[in-house]
């Protein structure tokens, strides 16, 4: 049962970590242009844009990226996965509808600090990413060719913008490219997916149903929004479009590297969701491994912020962004925290339904997050943002250690109970 475990990472992990390889390589291209190209006051603008795209997609994904692969593979077992796949669909553009119009609304009245044009072509973006469906595809054997169209797409993506974008004023069109790229991955995915969608438009009690079911999925994702994606807007409001310019690219730089242990988790929660009941002491040794080496990978990234923030940020953004140097090296310990609460907080404890106290976990990171950043960036500006946005994603990491020892459910853990017990 191990080696089967681990053979069936191996193949995931491969394939997954190729596609983040060069999904990853790709801000080493497009950020240096597009800073300079842009500027710190047009790249403030449009990280804004960024973050209204990301909520969007939160809202419309729904969580189903976590909570909507666990349940699709109970689906498989029990024989009712299409009828379970078309709700899912559905659901996703019952929400699309729901956010597009509460975005137009919100900003009808001028209550977000973004240029107008950038709106649509955030609504846009949000739309095709949240709609993503790598968790459709991975129930089968064709992720590998689901990411090739998927790495395509994007290269593609970026590649266009070396043309369409060459002053400040071209910054929608990078969010329109990212719409563009995420609908041909959708319907690629569609199209590969070895799981075919039950016809007929479920019934509105069967979406009702489901989004309760996936409600910690969907509460996971949106208190993360709180002290990340968050920390863009409120600074937006408080600060001016050069300023955020600056905190936008430092934390974009350093979360690009921190997402390196995405594709591992992605692969492994399939995995552990499958495995928890089968035999916990391989699913757990699994987790153990993975923490042990993202925690590894990461603290060697965060010393490299450390130490070369000044040089990176010279390197990446260019003499413009000269200030965000200090900010890289606020937030330096980033890749070492999102790295291991990835593995043991996404991945481990949605695997042995302990979800709940991890929303908890996530709520009070984020209550706390919210006032503290306003509070330092009101007084401090951008450095008082990369400090709350620091501590927050500390109090995450400390947060599921000590509720997974208080549990006796840390993958280290000579004995594991058993999922009825994880809590």
């Amino acid at each position: 049962m191990a080696g089967e475990f681990r053979g069936a990472v191996a193949r995931r992990s491969a394939a997954l970590y190729a596609a983040n390889l060069v999904t990853l390589s790709l801000p080493l291209a497009s950020v240096p242009y597009l800073a300079r190209v842009l500027g710190p006051v047009a790249w403030g603008e449009l990280a804004i844009g960024q973050a209204i795209a990301t909520v969007l997609a939160v809202l419309i994904d729904y969580g189903h990226g976590q909570s909507g692969t666990r349940d699709l593979v109970r689906a498989c077992a029990s024989g009712d996965v299409r009828r379970f796949a078309a709700t899912v669909l559905a659901s996703k553009l019952v929400l699309a509808i729901a956010a597009a119009t509460l975005v137009v609304t919100v900003a009808g009245f001028g209550l977000l600090p973004v240029r107008t044009d950038l709106v649509p072509a955030a609504i846009a973006a949000g739309v095709a990413i949240g709609s993503s469906p790598l968790w459709l595809v991975q129930a089968g054997d064709r992720i590998g060719r689901y990411l090739a169209l998927d790495v395509t797409v994007k290269v593609a993506a970026v590649a266009a913008l070396f043309v369409l974008v060459d002053e400040p004023s071209d910054a929608p069109r990078v969010l329109w490219l990212q719409a563009g790229a995420g609908t041909v991955s959708l319907a690629g995915g569609l199209f590969l997916s070895q799981i075919r969608p039950a016809l007929g438009l479920p019934t509105p009690a069967a979406i009702a149903r489901l989004l309760h079911e996936q409600r910690y999925g969907f509460l996971f994702r949106t208190t993360i929004l709180t002290y990340t994606t968050a920390n863009v807007l409120v600074l937006g409001f408080l600060a001016r479009p050069q300023d955020v310019g600056l905190f936008a690219a430092a934390e974009r730089a350093v979360r690009v590297v921190a997402n390196f242990a995405g594709p591992l988790g992605q692969a492994l929660f399939p995995i552990l969701a499958r495995s928890w009941r089968e035999d916990p002491v391989a699913a757990a040794r699994l987790a153990r491994r993975a923490t042990v080496v993202v925690a590894g990978i990461g603290a060697l990234f965060g010393l490299c912020f450390l130490v070369g923030a000044e040089q990176i940020a010279l390197f990446l953004l260019g003499s413009q962004f000269a200030g965000a140097a200090p900010l890289l090296a606020i937030l330096a310990p980033l890749p070492l925290l999102i790295g291991v609460s990835n593995i043991l907080g996404v991945q481990w404890m949605f695997s042995i339904r302990a979800e709940d106290a991890l929303v908890r976990i996530l709520v009070v990171a984020g209550a706390a997050c919210l006032p503290t950043g306003a509070l330092l960036a009101t007084i401090y500006g951008a450095p008082g943002m990369a400090v709350a946005a620091t501590v927050a994603e500390t109090l995450v990491t400390a947060g599921i250690l000590a509720h997974l020892a208080r549990s006796k459910s840390l993958p280290t853990a000579f004995a594991l109970r058993r999922p009825g017990h994880a809590h």
